[in-house]
């Protein structure tokens, strides 16, 4: 979709180590067709989450910070097998920032957080 003078764009920013940012993936892929009727388009941006927010990758994730994601996923109809520890997402974000912007940017996104959150692959990402 081309952006035009009724077409606000929507920055989000992601890091594949994200539960939530899996969640906020497939929600707003629900809501694709609506988004564009009403001329929002989402840009999705990679993000080093880990690093902003000093989070140490392999470290197991609260349990607070578990059940909050839990509740989330839960309440926004978002099933989701929710890694034990913040994964080391360096290597796949790395790809997403070259494939950024364009069409393998979204399959390469897609794919990333379906095998970490649908598929449980959660070793394989920081192998890749």
């Amino acid at each position: 979709m081309t952006a035009s003078p009724q077409t606000r764009e929507v920055r989000l920013y992601y890091d594949f180590a994200s539960s939530l940012c899996y969640v906020a993936h497939r929600l707003l892929e629900r809501m694709q067709g609506d988004l564009e009727e009403i001329g929002v388009r989402i840009t999705w941006i990679p993000l080093d989450l880990a690093r902003l927010a000093r989070w140490e990758r392999g470290a197991a994730v609260p349990e607070n910070r578990a059940q909050n994601v839990a509740r989330v996923s839960r309440e926004l109809g978002v099933p989701l097998r929710m890694p034990p520890t913040w994964l080391d997402s360096r290597r796949a974000m790395a790809a997403a920032l070259v494939l950024h912007p364009g069409p393998r940017a979204v399959t390469w996104r897609d794919r990333v957080f379906t095998a970490i959150y649908d598929e449980a692959r959660f070793d394989e990402l920081e192998t890749a």
